[in-house]
């Protein structure tokens, strides 16, 4: 988790409850917040390993190698449908990976 964060909420959970809105954050905070970092954390980890590895130049096989490595990653609902659509209806992205499949002689 991102230290910057980890130390604002340790010190909005330590200020005293004195009023109603650090009652609410605090409560957010302990609940909400904890779990969709972990969510994402745990099932979104692989976008940012890909976005950092499409940035550099790779070969057209292996950026089109880790597009379905992304794919076959995420398996959480809604998004995999999500990520499946946006990609079918890409046509430029279709036929780069039919040309990868040619290169690789799939």
């Amino acid at each position: 988790m991102n230290t910057t964060y980890v130390t604002v909420m340790d010190f909005i959970l330590n200020l005293p409850p004195d009023s109603r809105a650090i009652e609410a954050v605090q409560c957010l905070l302990e609940d909400e917040i904890l779990q969709q970092l972990a969510f994402m954390t745990a099932n979104f980890k692989v976008l940012k390993q890909a976005i950092t590895q499409l940035v550099e130049r790779q070969l057209l096989t292996e950026s089109v190698g880790i597009v379905r490595k992304v794919q076959d990653s995420i398996t959480v609902q809604p998004f995999k449908t999500k990520l499946q659509s946006v990609l079918e209806k890409n046509s430029g992205f279709l036929k780069l990976a039919q040309m990868a499949d040619v290169l690789s002689g799939v």
